[in-house]
């Protein structure tokens, strides 16, 4: 493809959690990162709520990332989950400012916007 350099998944997602935990000296946006599964029940309830919370907050990206059939994802979830100090992950899983949340029910929901 063009002989052009392909960048390490380890170092993509540490530029993600760059973007994503840029803290209150951060540019413009937050970036919320959402990693979901086709075939996972509570991601597809989460999705509707994370996607309306980035057309509600003008300062908030929002990046997706479906891990069922697309496993660069996968291992974009785990690198940037072992980033935080996680071993193991579950979907849905949200990163936000350092902070991350594994499933999703109104709890979830409501710490997510509070972040």
């Amino acid at each position: 493809m063009g002989g052009g350099r392909r960048i390490s998944p380890i170092i993509f997602a540490t530029g993600l959690l760059v973007l994503a935990t840029a803290g209150p000296a951060r540019a413009e946006k937050a970036t919320l990162l959402f990693f979901w599964a086709v075939n996972c029940p509570h991601c597809l309830e989460a999705r509707p709520v994370i996607e309306e919370m980035a057309r509600r907050y003008d300062d908030l990206q929002l990046r997706q990332f479906e891990v069922w059939n697309h496993p660069e994802n996968y291992r974009l979830m785990m690198d940037t989950a072992a980033e935080l100090g996680y071993d193991r992950v579950m979907t849905p899983m949200v990163v936000l400012d350092r902070q991350i949340w594994f499933g999703f029910d109104d709890e979830t929901a409501a710490a997510i916007e509070a972040a």
